[in-house]
């Protein structure tokens, strides 16, 4: 007998006890200026999301503050382990 097969489904294949992204509360300030405000968004395995807005809306921004790049506030999580604060090699 062989086992059943895992069937697709929306938002993908994995739950959490696979890898995930979870940001909380993120935020990113430049001299007063706040670039980013708040975010919360959880990606799971397999999840496909694509970052949309006008010039200046804080998608790169964003980003750079998951991966290091720019100091910011908040929670990023890969798998339950903070991304926040480590430097960008880590």
């Amino acid at each position: 007998m062989t086992a059943p097969t895992q069937q697709p489904r929306i938002g993908g294949n994995a739950g959490m006890d696979s890898e995930y992204l979870e940001i909380r509360g993120l935020s990113v300030t430049f001299d007063g200026f706040k670039a980013v405000s708040e975010v919360d968004l959880t990606v799971l395995q397999g999840d496909l999301r694509f970052l949309i807005g006008p010039n200046g809306a804080g998608k790169t921004t964003l980003i750079d503050a998951i991966t290091g790049l720019v100091p910011a506030t908040g929670s990023a999580q890969k798998s339950g382990a903070e991304l926040l604060g480590k430097k960008v090699h880590q």
